[in-house]
């Protein structure tokens, strides 16, 4: 396995970021980013002959799209927590956060397709004794989407996680 650097690339776009209260006890955040521009503008690539022996640069990836920059990156982040003595103190989330397609190496040779995914979570906060404890429940791809995360510069494809549960118990004292 071997790595090198790019040399330099540049990029230009937007990123939107928005959260708030929606009502008593309903949170949100949303994100989007869009990248239009990602492009290497420096190629460091060393040409070597049969011999093994130095022959120059390349700049044969100048102009390329800089490999795992979505043009399209999102999520949408949404919490409840009730407000009612009854259920008070637990809360609810879920959310889904979208990858548009993305070039899988710097020669821009393949790319990867767009993925979304969805998670949720569940939490309780409660006292015991002096101490304040929070259980919590994630579930990260919750409909188990097989996708790929990213890449080595084409050497390999990182294959994503399956559907994950993560447990917590946080103590505050």
């Amino acid at each position: 396995l071997r790595s090198r650097a790019l040399g330099e690339a540049e990029t230009r776009g937007i990123e939107f970021d928005v959260s708030g209260e929606i009502l008593p006890g309903w949170n949100m955040i949303a994100t989007y980013s869009y990248l239009p521009f990602a492009r290497v503008t420096k190629d460091n690539l060393s040409v070597f002959n049969d011999d093994g022996l130095f022959v120059g640069n390349s700049s044969a990836n100048l102009g390329h799209r800089l490999f795992l920059a979505a043009e399209h990156t999102g999520t949408l982040w949404n919490t409840y927590e009730f407000r009612n003595e009854m259920l008070r103190g637990l809360r609810l989330g879920g959310g889904i956060q979208g990858v548009g397609e993305r070039q899988g190496d710097v020669s821009n040779s393949f790319q990867l397709p767009y993925y979304v995914l969805g998670n949720l979570m569940a939490s309780y906060q409660f006292k015991a004794g002096f101490l304040r404890m929070t259980a919590q429940l994630n579930v990260y791809n919750v409909s188990d989407e097989t996708y790929f995360a990213g890449t080595n510069n084409g050497s390999f494809i990182t294959v994503g996680a399956p559907r994950t549960f993560l447990g917590s118990l946080r103590i505050d004292y």
